[in-house]
């Protein structure tokens, strides 16, 4: 969501934060690619974030607790899980 953009701000997208801020996520192998996509389009070519909102988001990113999806090798949750 885009703060101060409307149509981003929904109830739906609100409470997916809401959890967020308390559970984990699983999300497919590709959702690094697409985060980034995001923000190197709203940064660069759309203009609607700054600098400091994107270093406030990959600040509060890198502490939050996540899992990849089945299969992907590179997941640290994977590699320290059972077996």
């Amino acid at each position: 969501m885009v703060p101060g953009d409307p149509s981003e701000d929904t109830p739906y997208g609100r409470r997916v934060l809401e959890l967020l801020a308390t559970d984990d996520a699983i999300v497919p192998e590709i959702w690094a690619f697409e985060v980034a996509n995001s923000i190197f389009v709203s940064f660069k070519k759309r203009h609607r974030i700054t600098e400091r909102q994107i270093e406030e988001y990959l600040l509060s990113r890198s502490r939050a607790s996540r899992e990849c999806s089945p299969g992907d090798n590179r997941c640290p949750a994977q590699e320290n899980g059972p077996g």
